[in-house]
């Protein structure tokens, strides 16, 4: 009986292999979509630079060679008219190639450059066209920058010495709170960001006044908004209608002690020193929505994630953010756990 199983097995594992052979006896690959082309555009306007980049490319699906008409679609936009407008300024962009890392394909890449100073509060219009007819165009409006509400900027040491704050980096409650302004002094309701990120950086060097080197933390995960980040505490009373805040905890100071060097490392430590600096990002509505969408947070391979683009007549985004920055001092603890400048241990508690 087993022998009689295990014959008919191999029969059928022969008829199926015979099968697949006839059914694949073409090998050319048949598409039955039809040929589509349209512009794609990637673009993050930077309210606090003055210089500006546009990815465009071409997404087609072509009847004939791939690579021949990604070579054809690619000479084409060297025609392509990209011109950003919004309130009183106009900009031109001109084609600036640039290439992806080694190992990628394709390796070259199409981007516009465009130089002009952006406003907040202000909504920007880009238009991206070739002389064939096709066009698309998508908008973004610039958020209003973060102002910062605790801890205070600046800190008077003794010896009546004024510096910046001195952070307890080491503090499992430490936390940053910045406010946003609803309404301008005209009465327009003003623009406030969908989202916001908090990076710190610290500045340092292995020899005394050379500080050539630099750590980044953040950002802490993807960007939160601020009614997930309300204070608990109101430190701008009636001034700051909306306020928030990020728990920052020991999680840059556990950073900073994780890549460090080991031995000696310097830092400046002036009152008024820029080592160490805080940025606070703020995330119009349309970038915030393209990076909720493709935040790498799915379980499995056979979720579907929805597609989002303000690019209207083609695929991408268009977004823009503007950023707030504090300087702060590290305190005499933070200093010493992190082995800044040799620091010695301060008395009383300090882990």
């Amino acid at each position: 009986m087993n022998d009689a199983k295990k014959r008919m097995k191999k029969i059928l594992l022969a008829a199926a292999l015979a099968f697949t052979a006839f059914a694949c006896k073409d090998n050319e690959p048949v598409v039955n979509a039809p040929p589509k082309d349209m512009l794609t555009v990637f673009g993050v306007l930077n309210a606090n630079d003055s210089i500006h980049y546009i990815r465009v490319g071409r997404l087609f699906l072509p009847e004939s060679d791939a690579v021949e008409a990604a070579r054809k679609h690619r000479d084409e936009l060297n025609e392509a008219v990209v011109v950003l407008t919004g309130g009183d300024t106009t900009i031109f962009f001109a084609r600036v190639d640039t290439q992806r890392a080694d190992g990628l394909f394709p390796k070259d890449m199409t981007v516009f450059r465009g130089f002009g100073f952006l406003k907040p509060n202000t909504t920007y219009r880009l238009e991206v066209s070739l002389p064939g007819g096709l066009k698309v165009k998508a908008r973004t409006t610039v958020p209003n920058p973060p102002t910062f509400l605790f801890p205070p900027e600046t800190f008077v040491y003794p010896g009546n010495v004024e510096g910046w704050y001195p952070y307890n980096f080491q503090s499992n409650s430490l936390s940053v709170s910045f406010g946003e302004k609803r309404r301008g002094v005209s009465g327009q309701r003003e623009v406030r960001p969908s989202a916001y990120e908090v990076r710190f950086f610290f500045r340092y060097g292995t020899t005394p006044g050379v500080y050539d080197q630099e750590i980044v933390y953040g950002p802490t995960g993807p960007p939160f908004s601020g009614d997930a980040g309300q204070c608990p505490q109101k430190y701008g009373a009636s001034t700051w209608e909306y306020e928030a805040c990020f728990n920052v905890g020991r999680g840059f100071l556990n950073h900073v002690m994780e890549k460090l060097p080991q031995g000696a490392v310097y830092a400046d430590q002036a009152p008024f020193n820029l080592s160490t600096r805080i940025e606070i990002t703020a995330i119009d509505t349309f970038l915030y929505n393209y990076m909720r969408a493709n935040a790498p947070n799915f379980e499995d391979f056979t979720t579907v994630r929805p597609e989002y683009t303000n690019i209207e007549g083609g695929l991408g985004v268009l977004g823009s953010v503007i950023k707030s920055s504090r300087y702060a001092n590290w305190s005499d603890c933070s200093r010493y756990l992190a082995r800044i400048n040799n620091a010695p241990r301060p008395s009383g508690s300090c882990q």
